[in-house]
């Protein structure tokens, strides 16, 4: 039976690397950089950063983590795609250097990088400031209920910001020969399908993102706390 589970998604493995380095500098340096950009402002290190601080902190490590894991991303969104294409997971990375070089490993790195930041402000940044204004305007005390709401709030924002470049990142790495920039295939898209093409597949989207928001950040403000660190 784990041969028929792990066929139910053929890039499941590529998918975990992937998450690891992207969510590990998108979420894990977060809150480091927000409060090095607060402090360099000016700003009491115990007070809010404010929205634009979190969203230029979230941006930033979002931007990070699409650039270290974009060779990630394209053997993910391959196997995704065609599930024959490699002989392996493992062996998809060094196939995919030595048959394209760098280009081919960064394919699609610059709608990848904006989805990065997009998305890094309308999970990260958007899971903080929600935190702060439920705190705040509706005296929801930190724990568990807090979070739980935060993160709902979370999977709509990020789904939303996210979509139309995960449209735009998914069909300029799936490509054998790249088919012009990412603007080429942006046009395209809207000139052929319209701007709802943009949009498309955002409900099952939502089920992906809904519930990996839900469970991220409970788990890690438990874990955060666990080891000593402030809530984010």
């Amino acid at each position: 039976w784990p041969s028929n589970l792990t066929s139910l998604d053929p890039g499941l493995t590529a998918t975990m690397i992937r998450e690891m380095a992207n969510t590990g500098a998108r979420t894990g340096l977060y809150v480091a950089v927000r409060d090095v950009m607060k402090t360099a402002g000016g700003a009491d290190p115990d007070c809010d950063a404010g929205l634009l601080v979190k969203a230029a902190a979230a941006s930033a490590t979002g931007s990070l983590g699409a650039l270290v894991s974009n060779p990630l991303d394209v053997v993910k969104v391959r196997l995704l795609a065609d599930s024959t294409r490699y002989s392996s997971t493992i062996g998809a990375y060094p196939r995919l250097m030595i048959d394209e070089g760098m280009a081919g490993a960064f394919r699609g790195l610059v709608p990848n990088v904006l989805r990065g930041a997009f998305i890094a402000v309308g999970e990260v940044a958007c899971y903080d400031h929600s935190k702060h204004v439920l705190r705040d305007f509706l005296e929801l005390q930190e724990g568990f209920f807090l979070h739980a709401c935060a993160s709902l709030v979370t999977g709509v924002c990020a789904t939303t910001v996210a979509a139309p470049f995960d449209m735009i990142k998914t069909r300029t790495m799936n490509e054998h020969v790249a088919a012009g920039t990412s603007a080429d295939v942006l046009l395209h898209t809207m000139a052929i399908e319209g701007p709802q093409a943009l949009f498309r597949g955002w409900v099952p989207a939502y089920f992906r993102l809904g519930p990996h928001a839900l469970i991220c950040f409970t788990v890690l403000e438990q874990i955060r706390r666990f080891i000593g660190l402030d809530y984010i």
